[in-house]
C-alpha cells in the first residue's frame, strides 16, 4: 500500500504533513506526493540552505532551515504552530532520528510515521 492510500484510510485527516530532512523535495521522498499537492499543508525541515531554496520553489508548505536535534525539535514545532494531532511525520536526518522521534512523541500524535534507517551510518551515541 502506498502512502497516499494509507493516508486515505485515516478517519478525519488533518492533511498536515511534516517532512524532517526534506532535502529538495525529491520524487523518491515518500511524502513527495503531499508536498506538491495544495490539498495538504505542513512543514518541511532541511538544514542545507541550497536545498531549502529549491524546496521552497516546489511546495507551499512552510520551509524551515535548520539541522534538527532532540533538544531543538519542540521549539521548531511550536514556532510553526504544528497541531498536536497531525497525519504524517517523515524523518530522515541520518543521525538522531530515533531520539528526535521520541521527543516528538512526548507531545505530538502523528498518525503515520516514516523513518529511514541507514545501516551505513553508525549511531552517534548509544542508549544505556
Amino acid at each position: 500500500m502506498d502512502i497516499l492510500n494509507l493516508h486515505n484510510e485515516i478517519p478525519d485527516p488533518t492533511n498536515y504533513i511534516i517532512d524532517i530532512g526534506a532535502s529538495t523535495g525529491i520524487v523518491s521522498d515518500p511524502v513527495y506526493p503531499f508536498l506538491i499537492d495544495t490539498k495538504y499543508t505542513g512543514l518541511c525541515i532541511e538544514g542545507n540552505k541550497a536545498k531549502t531554496e529549491e524546496l521552497k520553489r516546489k511546495t507551499s508548505f512552510a520551509v524551515h532551515e535548520e539541522f534538527i536535534y532532540p533538544h531543538t525539535i519542540l521549539d521548531v514545532f511550536q514556532s510553526y504552530n504544528v497541531p498536536i494531532n497531525f497525519d504524517v511525520l517523515k524523518i530522515d536526518i541520518d543521525g538522531y532520528d530515533l531520539e528526535v522521534i521520541r521527543v516528538i512523541l512526548s507531545k505530538y500524535k502523528p498518525r503515520i510515521i516514516i523513518a529511514e534507517i541507514n545501516e551505513k551510518i553508525p549511531p552517534l551515541f548509544y542508549l544505556k
